[in-house]
Protein backbone atom coordinates (compact mmCIF):
# COMPACT_ATOMS: atom_id res chain seq x y z
CA UNK A 1 0.00 0.00 0.00
CA UNK A 2 2.80 2.35 0.81
CA UNK A 3 4.35 1.79 -2.61
CA UNK A 4 0.98 2.44 -4.29
CA UNK A 5 0.55 5.65 -2.30
CA UNK A 6 4.08 6.72 -3.21
CA UNK A 7 3.41 5.99 -6.91
CA UNK A 8 0.14 7.95 -6.75
CA UNK A 9 1.92 10.88 -5.08
CA UNK A 10 4.69 10.71 -7.70
CA UNK A 11 2.11 10.62 -10.51
CA UNK A 12 0.31 13.65 -9.02
CA UNK A 13 3.62 15.48 -8.72
CA UNK A 14 4.46 14.68 -12.37
CA UNK A 15 0.99 15.90 -13.44
CA UNK A 16 1.48 19.14 -11.49
CA UNK A 17 4.96 19.51 -13.04
CA UNK A 18 3.50 18.99 -16.54
CA UNK A 19 0.77 21.55 -15.81
CA UNK A 20 3.36 23.99 -14.51
CA UNK A 21 5.49 23.49 -17.65
CA UNK A 22 2.44 24.12 -19.87
CA UNK A 23 1.62 27.27 -17.88
CA UNK A 24 5.28 28.36 -18.10
CA UNK A 25 5.26 27.80 -21.88
CA UNK A 26 2.00 29.77 -22.26
CA UNK A 27 3.32 32.59 -20.07
CA UNK A 28 6.61 32.68 -22.00
CA UNK A 29 4.71 32.89 -25.28
CA UNK A 30 2.55 35.75 -23.94
CA UNK A 31 5.70 37.50 -22.69
CA UNK A 32 7.37 37.16 -26.10
CA UNK A 33 4.22 38.52 -27.79
CA UNK A 34 4.12 41.45 -25.34
CA UNK A 35 7.82 42.19 -25.91
CA UNK A 36 7.32 42.14 -29.69
CA UNK A 37 4.33 44.47 -29.33
CA UNK A 38 6.38 46.75 -27.06
CA UNK A 39 9.18 46.86 -29.63
CA UNK A 40 6.70 47.74 -32.40
CA UNK A 41 5.21 50.46 -30.21
CA UNK A 42 8.68 51.83 -29.43
CA UNK A 43 9.55 51.89 -33.13
CA UNK A 44 6.27 53.59 -33.96
CA UNK A 45 6.84 56.15 -31.19
CA UNK A 46 10.37 56.88 -32.42
CA UNK A 47 9.10 57.25 -35.98
CA UNK A 48 6.31 59.57 -34.78
CA UNK A 49 8.81 61.63 -32.76
CA UNK A 50 11.06 61.96 -35.82
CA UNK A 51 8.10 62.94 -37.97
CA UNK A 52 7.04 65.51 -35.36
CA UNK A 53 10.57 66.90 -35.18
CA UNK A 54 10.76 67.12 -38.98
CA UNK A 55 7.38 68.82 -39.12
CA UNK A 56 8.43 71.25 -36.38
CA UNK A 57 11.50 72.18 -38.43
CA UNK A 58 9.30 72.70 -41.49
CA UNK A 59 6.84 74.80 -39.51
CA UNK A 60 9.64 76.97 -38.11
CA UNK A 61 11.09 77.32 -41.59
CA UNK A 62 7.73 78.33 -43.02
CA UNK A 63 7.22 80.82 -40.18
CA UNK A 64 10.64 82.32 -40.88
CA UNK A 65 9.85 82.51 -44.58
CA UNK A 66 6.52 84.16 -43.95
CA UNK A 67 8.10 86.65 -41.58
CA UNK A 68 11.05 87.31 -43.92
CA UNK A 69 8.93 87.83 -47.00
CA UNK A 70 6.39 89.90 -45.11
CA UNK A 71 3.83 89.80 -47.89
CA UNK A 72 0.61 91.15 -46.53
CA UNK A 73 -2.33 89.07 -47.64
CA UNK A 74 -4.54 92.09 -48.15
CA UNK A 75 -2.16 93.30 -50.90
CA UNK A 76 -2.45 90.09 -52.92
CA UNK A 77 -5.97 88.96 -52.04
CA UNK A 78 -8.81 89.62 -54.45
CA UNK A 79 -12.25 90.71 -53.19
CA UNK A 80 -13.55 87.12 -53.60
CA UNK A 81 -10.81 85.85 -51.22
CA UNK A 82 -8.60 84.22 -53.82
CA UNK A 83 -4.95 85.13 -54.27
CA UNK A 84 -3.95 87.22 -57.29
CA UNK A 85 -0.85 85.39 -58.60
CA UNK A 86 0.47 88.43 -60.51
CA UNK A 87 0.31 90.64 -57.43
CA UNK A 88 1.89 87.89 -55.36
CA UNK A 89 4.80 87.64 -57.82
CA UNK A 90 5.11 91.42 -57.83
CA UNK A 91 5.23 91.52 -54.01
CA UNK A 92 7.79 88.71 -53.88
CA UNK A 93 9.91 90.32 -56.60
CA UNK A 94 9.82 93.66 -54.79
CA UNK A 95 11.23 91.86 -51.76
CA UNK A 96 13.97 89.99 -53.68
CA UNK A 97 15.14 92.56 -56.24
CA UNK A 98 16.74 94.98 -53.77
CA UNK A 99 19.15 92.20 -52.76
CA UNK A 100 20.64 91.66 -56.23
CA UNK A 101 22.46 93.90 -58.70
CA UNK A 102 20.30 93.66 -61.80
CA UNK A 103 21.10 97.02 -63.40
CA UNK A 104 17.45 97.54 -64.30
CA UNK A 105 17.43 94.59 -66.71
CA UNK A 106 14.67 92.08 -65.86
CA UNK A 107 16.45 89.25 -67.71
CA UNK A 108 19.58 89.82 -65.61
CA UNK A 109 17.42 89.92 -62.48
CA UNK A 110 15.78 86.59 -63.33
CA UNK A 111 19.16 85.05 -64.14
CA UNK A 112 20.67 86.25 -60.87
CA UNK A 113 17.70 85.03 -58.84
CA UNK A 114 17.93 81.66 -60.60
CA UNK A 115 21.68 81.48 -59.91
CA UNK A 116 21.11 82.34 -56.24
CA UNK A 117 18.54 79.55 -55.91
CA UNK A 118 20.82 77.05 -57.68
CA UNK A 119 23.71 78.03 -55.44
CA UNK A 120 21.58 77.22 -52.39
CA UNK A 121 20.71 73.80 -53.89
CA UNK A 122 24.39 72.95 -54.57
CA UNK A 123 25.78 70.11 -52.46
CA UNK A 124 28.28 71.53 -49.96
CA UNK A 125 31.43 69.90 -51.38
CA UNK A 126 30.67 70.49 -55.07
CA UNK A 127 32.36 73.52 -56.64
CA UNK A 128 29.85 76.13 -57.79
CA UNK A 129 31.30 76.10 -61.32
CA UNK A 130 30.58 72.36 -61.65
CA UNK A 131 27.02 72.70 -60.37
CA UNK A 132 25.91 75.71 -62.38
CA UNK A 133 27.60 75.02 -65.69
CA UNK A 134 28.61 72.05 -67.85
CA UNK A 135 29.92 68.93 -66.16
CA UNK A 136 33.42 69.27 -64.66
CA UNK A 137 36.07 67.92 -66.98
CA UNK A 138 33.87 68.32 -70.09
CA UNK A 139 35.40 70.02 -73.11
CA UNK A 140 35.33 73.73 -72.52
CA UNK A 141 34.05 73.27 -68.94
CA UNK A 142 35.88 73.91 -65.69
CA UNK A 143 38.28 71.35 -64.34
Amino acid sequence: EEILAERAARRQALERLAQAEVMLHQTTARLEDAEALLQRERSARLKAEKTNADLSVQVRSMQNIIEAVDVRLDRVTLPDGSVDPLRLVLELASMALPHIDHGGDPLVAVGQLDAAVRLQERPPLMPAACFAGPACGAAGGPG
